[in-house]
């Protein structure tokens, strides 16, 4: 069995890290390791999500067609290893990404869908 990387998914590995180090402050970082829980604010996990909304990254697991990465599972494993790395959170910490979104794509009509999955992802709706 080969456990390496492929060349692709190298050059995503580097892409991770670059883009965590430009998006991650250092004073993020610092609050995160120093709180009690090894968690940030809820502002600053608002301005997190933002962050990964506007670099396409905010909802891992969903569907492209929603709004999410469509990544494979090699992808989703490096992007996660990559925020435990760096103490960054990795995107699956709110309710509304990994619960809320999730059951209104599996149940939800068109309707539902157009108007709840991108607020969600967006964080115009904080769940």
């Amino acid at each position: 069995m080969d456990l390496q990387f492929t060349q692709e998914e190298l050059d995503f590995q580097s892409e991770v890290r670059g883009w965590l180090k430009e998006n991650y402050s250092q004073d993020m970082r610092e609050r995160h390791d120093n709180s009690p829980n090894g968690s940030i604010s809820r502002d600053e996990q608002m301005q997190w999500q933002k962050a990964l909304y506007k670099q396409g990254w905010a909802g891992i697991n969903w569907p492209k067609e929603y709004g999410g990465t469509d990544w494979s599972v090699t992808q989703r494993f490096i992007f996660n290893n990559e925020c435990a790395e760096a103490y960054a959170p990795d995107g699956e910490y709110t309710f509304g990404v990994t619960m809320v979104g999730p059951v209104i794509i599996k149940y939800g009509t068109e309707e539902q869908k157009k108007y709840y999955l991108p607020k969600i992802l967006s964080n115009a709706h904080w769940l």
